[in-house]
């Protein structure tokens, strides 16, 4: 199959999605989450995805990450299809793409030590046997890499505070050496001032390792502090898209507008 290139012509995305659809059975009858979304994530980027709660935008990103089923719609990575069940993917495919989850103390288990917690997904992610050999070491150089020191590793998810907690959800997400973080609201549960020091290391860690991040928030202070790019969804749908800058200054559509008047 043709490669899906970028909108530049000359590198394929990192992630393309096309027409995406998840609906699920409501009380109400059927509930349309996602309707049609497709959207571009390039090489190093940071997109944005912003709306108000109820618009679809982690259930959008649940969607790319294969944990809820499609209805319709098409992915790729690097330009290759992938399947839309996360079961179905390939290791190297679930390798590329990591997820920070909002709620750190309901993505672990309290049963487990911060160690178990960092060792499994390096296990089931290794790419060989001398990788899952060597990743009794491999916990401590992820908790470095997020400014945790090894000390924690003896503790569970309790016994750390919701900044600490969310470095370990970083830190779980780069264990398979991604290429792209899905990062579902991954500030919004914090204090203003932990806000700022978790916002500041996925940007250090984005520079450093060459990262693109899919980063969903309500919040537009945010966004215009870390992305690249920016697509508003509303119902389910994608508005608009485009340049921070443009979409902040000039926005395009009514919705836009109402988020911007309102100071979402």
């Amino acid at each position: 199959m043709t490669a899906i290139a970028s909108a530049a012509g000359a590198t394929p995305a990192l992630l393309a999605a096309h027409d995406l659809h998840v609906s699920f059975d409501g009380r109400h009858g059927r509930v349309h989450a996602v309707r049609g979304v497709s959207l571009r994530v390039h090489p190093g980027e940071v997109l944005a995805v912003v709306g108000e709660s109820g618009s679809g935008k982690s259930t959008l990103a649940r969607a790319l990450m294969g944990m809820v089923p499609v209805r319709q719609g098409t992915l790729a990575l690097g330009g290759e299809p992938v399947p839309l069940s996360a079961s179905a993917r390939s290791l190297a495919q679930r390798r590329q793409v990591g997820m920070v989850f909002q709620d750190s103390a309901a993505a672990f288990d309290p049963r487990f030590t911060i160690e178990r917690i960092l060792r499994e997904p390096i296990e089931l992610l290794a790419r060989d046997a001398q990788r899952r050999q060597s990743a009794a070491a491999a916990p401590t150089a992820l908790l470095d890499a997020v400014g945790l020191s090894a000390n924690v590793l003896s503790r569970r998810p309790h016994e750390l505070s919701g900044g600490q907690r969310q470095r370990v959800g970083i830190a779980r997400a780069l264990a398979g050496e991604p290429q792209l973080l899905i990062c579902d609201e991954a500030v919004s549960a914090l204090d203003v001032s932990v806000q700022a020091q978790i916002l500041n290391l996925l940007v250090d860690l984005q520079n450093e390792r060459g990262l693109a991040l899919l980063f969903i928030t309500h919040d537009l202070s945010v966004v215009s502090y870390i992305a690249d790019r920016i697509a508003v969804m509303y119902h389910g749908e994608l508005m608009e898209t485009g340049e921070v800058h443009q979409v902040l200054d000039r926005p395009a559509h009514a919705y836009t507008r109402e988020l911007l008047a309102a100071g979402l």
